[in-house]
């Protein structure tokens, strides 16, 4: 019987470790303070939900991790995406962890009082587990923006796309910008504008091309108004 379990390749796993588990160390090493901890607080944060969201997916459907780990080696991905992709999932993320663990070390940032670091850190949970169930939620989570006719493509409109049509993004989003305050390193704010402008428009282009190509998804659009938050857009 041939073996229909999917098969990654050793670059894939090694990206999603360093995703999950490296790229967050660069606040430290940045920070050179391994007992910063608020950072470990954020760390926990990081790898439970990334980690967590990944554990289920392979439970419920494995054929989307495989998905996510081709995703900058498929051939029909949506131009723009080729650029904002690795911008928003790695190299933005990547330079706001540097900046935020330089803010720490050198205290650009003036000392924020408990009752708002641990707020944002808070708020910051609750994103990442919102966009952790808009992973789970939809089996067609890619990690690039490309029509997955192969994996017979539909409309996803329930759990989280319920409330907004991109809860992926709308996390990341949150989290982005609840992370600097949680973190007390003012300085990844310029980061966080960045990666939330990326977002915005990489939600633009997508659902535009959504609309354009995904049978069902403008019905499914005048039913859920909301592309990332309720009332406002």
């Amino acid at each position: 019987m041939r073996d229909m379990r999917p098969q990654f390749e050793t670059r894939d796993i090694a990206l999603f470790f360093f995703y999950v588990l490296g790229m967050p160390l660069l606040l430290f090493l940045a920070a050179d303070d391994w007992f910063w901890g608020m950072g470990w607080v954020f760390y926990a944060i990081h790898v439970f939900f990334s980690l967590g969201a990944r554990l289920l997916i392979l439970r419920r459907d494995p054929s989307l991790l495989a998905e996510r780990a081709r995703s900058g080696r498929q051939e029909d991905v949506e131009g723009y995406d080729r650029f904002l992709a690795p911008f928003v999932a790695l190299l933005g993320p990547l330079l706001s962890y540097i900046l935020m663990g330089l803010d720490h070390r050198y205290s650009w940032s003036p000392g924020l009082p408990v009752w708002l670091t641990g707020g944002a850190m808070v708020l910051t949970a609750v994103m990442y587990a919102f966009a952790s169930w808009g992973m789970v939620a939809n089996v067609y989570f890619s990690g690039v923006m490309r029509l997955q006719d192969d994996r017979g493509h539909t409309v996803v409109s329930s759990g989280p796309y319920a409330l907004v049509r991109h809860p992926g993004y709308a996390g990341a989003l949150g989290a982005y910008i609840f992370t600097p305050f949680a973190l007390s390193a003012l300085w990844g704010v310029i980061m966080s504008m960045l990666l939330a402008m990326a977002l915005v428009l990489r939600t633009a282009l997508e659902d535009r091309a959504l609309h354009a190509g995904l049978e069902g998804y403008a019905n499914y659009a005048r039913r859920v108004r909301w592309r990332l938050l309720p009332r406002v857009w």
